[in-house]
């Protein structure tokens, strides 16, 4: 496994590759990791703002997974204030 330094475009690719040059995808203990750091609630908030668009090119289906996840956040959210907006105060807070 080696690490490519080559300059691409803008940026440098630092993705993982095996010897053959293709590049390798993340292992079931990086995913562990990375779904575990997304459950905690505002630590995950910054990972996947961080993973989403900060200039980390080592694993790019880490990138794709966080932009979907914020996307999702922002949907859930806005369905979650629609709601709210439509059914009241009392749909959270029964007495």
């Amino acid at each position: 496994m080696q690490n490519n330094l080559q300059k691409n475009g803008d940026y440098t690719d630092t993705t993982v590759s095996n010897s053959k040059g293709k590049k390798k995808p993340m292992s079931f203990l990086y995913w562990f990791i990375t779904l575990f750091l997304t459950i905690i609630p505002l630590v995950g908030l910054i990972f996947l703002a961080y993973w989403a668009f900060g200039d980390n090119y080592t694993f790019p289906e880490r990138n794709t997974f966080a932009k979907a996840a914020l996307l999702w956040l922002i949907f859930l959210i806005f369905i979650v204030f629609f709601a709210w907006i439509t059914f009241g105060e009392n749909m959270f807070f029964s007495r």
